[in-house]
């Protein structure tokens, strides 16, 4: 394989120049380097680097039981490195996110499985079953059992709403009957000839003040 790559630009002056940049081929990654640098997309391809034995582990079980062991640790540390990388963000950003891109990473794993185990039957049943049926299950009731959870603290912060803007307007709707009361008291006294300095003296028995709450202030 060749160390670097090379692409030759040609000047309009006529001139030719050599652009090179290091090559890195998929199949000299292995699998902890990729989980560890979080290149997840090279996942699917990590798989081809079997594609010269699975002729001889169609025939050989102890061959595709090895073949299919790799499969199960690419899944099991695909997880690991997920669960890890989602533990450093909110449960908001996890709740979802994570679920979904093992989902479809997954899917896609097993696309380009399929395609390269075309005609080995069974091995290619084997190999779907390693790489993701079980994942894709997993992925599917975890999404469920996140999104239950998110569901019912949404649920809890919705009836503490209800319950703190039904305590308001009890509040509210007890001050503005107080005030009613008062009022018609006010006007009560009027009506019998009180001045206003001795109405203002009893209603101060029914407001609130520093020293606390007044008696209760009954209609005249």
């Amino acid at each position: 394989m060749q160390p670097f790559l090379s692409i030759e630009i040609g000047e309009p002056s006529g001139e030719t120049s050599e652009h090179r940049t290091a090559a890195i081929w998929v199949k000299q990654i292995d699998l902890e380097e990729m989980l560890e640098h979080r290149l997840f997309i090279l996942l699917p391809f990590w798989f081809m680097r079997y594609e010269g034995s699975f002729e001889a582990a169609a025939h050989d079980s102890v061959l595709a039981k090895q073949l299919l062991a790799e499969c199960r640790t690419l899944q099991m540390r695909f997880a690991e490195a997920l669960h890890a990388n989602a533990s450093k963000q909110s449960p908001a950003e996890d709740a979802e996110g994570s679920s979904t891109f093992q989902r479809r990473m997954t899917e896609l794993i097993i696309k380009v499985s399929d395609h390269l185990l075309r005609g080995y039957e069974p091995l290619q049943r084997e190999v779907r079953e390693a790489m993701g049926v079980k994942i894709l299950k997993f992925a599917d009731e975890r999404y469920a059992e996140e999104k239950r959870e998110a569901d019912e603290k949404y649920a809890e912060r919705e009836q503490k709403a209800r319950e703190e803007s039904h305590k308001q307007g009890l509040e509210q709707g007890l001050e503005q009957g107080a005030e009613l009361e008062r009022r018609r008291l006010a006007d009560s006294l009027r009506s019998r000839g009180f001045d206003e300095s001795t109405i203002d003296e009893v209603l101060s028995f029914g407001r609130k003040d520093d020293g606390g709450e007044g008696p209760d202030v009954q209609q005249a």
